[in-house]
């Protein structure tokens, strides 16, 4: 397996794991779900409640991404389609430090409304460029791979009551 593939795994495995431990030690009961499940990566229940979410987890490195990928592709005239079928459950964005230091981790808690949202701002901002070098009609007909700015999940940061909103 290639080196940079291995890496991303391994991103993706550090991030589900620190992000269900957090979660424990919040005094959630916090599974993780087996690989290959679509879209989801965490089961959360609050026992004081007697709630539980599923969760997708999007670990990321700021140095070498500023734009974490939601896991969707779409084009202009689906994006709507793709996003309600796709974003369904919360997402925590899981931002891991410098050397994949588990300490600097930052989490950032997203309703499956604000995933939509903010993807399909980011993609319409995108669009809206004028640096493309193909035509906006052309672009607007190929998919392609929908993301959020940190800078757009830095409001988010901690906002761990997001996992319960819809």
């Amino acid at each position: 397996m290639p080196s940079k593939q291995l890496s991303k795994i391994l991103m993706s495995m550090a991030g589900e794991y620190i992000t269900a431990a957090y979660l424990c030690s919040m005094g959630y009961l916090t599974a993780i779900t087996p690989k290959g499940m679509p879209r989801v990566d965490l089961i959360v229940h609050d026992l004081g409640n007697g709630r539980s979410r599923l969760v997708q987890v999007k670990a990321f490195s700021r140095r070498e991404n500023r734009c974490p990928l939601v896991g969707a592709r779409a084009n202009f005239e689906n994006i709507d389609v793709v996003l309600r079928e796709k974003i369904t459950h919360p997402y925590i964005f899981v931002e891991l430090g410098q050397r994949q230091d588990l300490r600097e981790a930052k989490f950032y808690i997203l309703s499956p409304k604000d995933v939509r949202r903010l993807a399909k701002e980011t993609y319409i901002e995108w669009l809206e460029r004028k640096r493309h070098k193909k035509p906006i009609e052309e672009l607007k007909k190929k998919e392609q791979p929908l993301c959020i700015p940190v800078e757009k999940l830095e409001v988010y940061e901690n906002k761990w009551d997001n996992i319960w909103k819809d």
